[in-house]
């Protein structure tokens, strides 16, 4: 097996960010689920833009945005949702609407941020509804 290289040297570790965004985002789709939505679909794609959870819930579409931290050393994880931000996320709900077969009556945007369980913190987590 010369000249092969190992995969074990092809992989690179995970980044962190993207660990702390995941376990978030399925936190926060088990909490929806737990309120009586139901996911439609995560981590929604239209070119560069994503919405992170696209739920139902009394026929009525939720585009939720999901921040996740580790502290608020920066502030609550939901200011983080910058201008640009819910431009991305508007455009991205567009298309998907433009190609959904899924019945619906209206349309929401909402967001959760939680901020990560540590030893000495509790989880805490913010779910606001209809935000721009």
């Amino acid at each position: 097996m010369h000249g092969h290289t190992p995969i074990y040297h092809l992989l690179k570790p995970m980044n962190n960010r993207l660990v702390i965004g995941q376990s978030g985002e399925e936190r926060a789709a088990l909490f929806l689920q737990e309120q009586g939505y139901e996911i439609v679909q995560k981590n929604y794609r239209h070119q560069k833009f994503e919405i992170d959870i696209i739920a139902l819930k009394q026929n009525v579409l939720h585009f939720v945005e999901v921040k996740t931290r580790q502290h608020k050393m920066f502030g609550e994880p939901i200011e983080a949702i910058t201008r640009e931000k819910i431009q991305h996320i508007k455009q991205a709900a567009n298309e998907f609407l433009h190609t959904t077969t899924i019945p619906f009556v209206g349309i929401q945007f909402d967001a959760i941020g939680i901020v990560m369980k540590t030893p000495t913190q509790e989880e805490e987590f913010v779910f606001m509804e209809d935000i721009f």
